[in-house]
């Protein structure tokens, strides 16, 4: 995030940096320790997407409750409390997980 930017702001402005698409953000999820996360619609079709090559080496379009099938996801803590808060059902959370607790919830 830049200096003075807001959250908000700094999402769009990183998801088409890093992906080529173009999102919309629906509402504020969270704050993890000063991360911030929101429900974003997509504006462009996802064949738009481009990925910056030193950010992503891969992607994949993949519905919540399948996300554990698709191996190691980095920071799993906070992605299935996210994903509850926007609504979606989400995987069972594997035993011995202990999910992250937001500072904040909007």
């Amino acid at each position: 995030m830049w200096h003075r930017e807001w959250p908000e702001v700094a999402c769009v402005r990183e998801t088409f940096e890093e992906t080529g698409l173009r999102i919309t953000v629906e509402r504020p999820l969270a704050v993890f320790e000063s991360a911030h996360f929101f429900l974003c619609s997509l504006n462009s079709p996802r064949s738009d997407i481009r990925l910056r090559e030193k950010e992503c080496i891969d992607h994949a379009w993949v519905p919540p409750p399948e996300l554990l099938r698709i191996g190691t996801i980095m920071d799993l803590r906070r992605i299935l409390p996210i994903l509850e808060l926007a609504g979606f059902d989400i995987p069972t959370i594997p035993d011995g997980l202990v999910t992250s607790v937001p500072e904040k919830v909007f």
